[in-house]
């Protein structure tokens, strides 16, 4: 199981207030109320899986593989000091 993520976020009175009035009417903190829309927004979204994301596995595909990422990395990066 992923480990819960506290965050803080900033919400307009208007919003808190409707928060408020969703969690008294249904008996559950306003965490609740929050973590709950999140989820309903979250499946309203078509899914992303790593794969989709820039970048997820360009290293793989790296013709020379005995080279070890970090060091590639690394040399890479030595460039930009130049």
């Amino acid at each position: 199981m992923i480990s819960p993520m506290r965050t803080i976020i900033e919400l307009p009175k208007e919003q808190v207030a409707a928060l408020d009035q969703l969690r008294r009417r249904d008996k559950i903190s306003r965490a609740e109320v929050i973590r709950k829309a999140v989820e309903a927004y979250l499946k309203a979204q078509p899914s992303v899986s790593l794969s989709d994301l820039p970048g997820f596995g360009a290293w793989k595909k790296k013709a020379n593989k005995a080279i070890d990422g970090v060091k590639y990395q690394r040399q890479l990066r030595s460039e930009w000091e130049r």
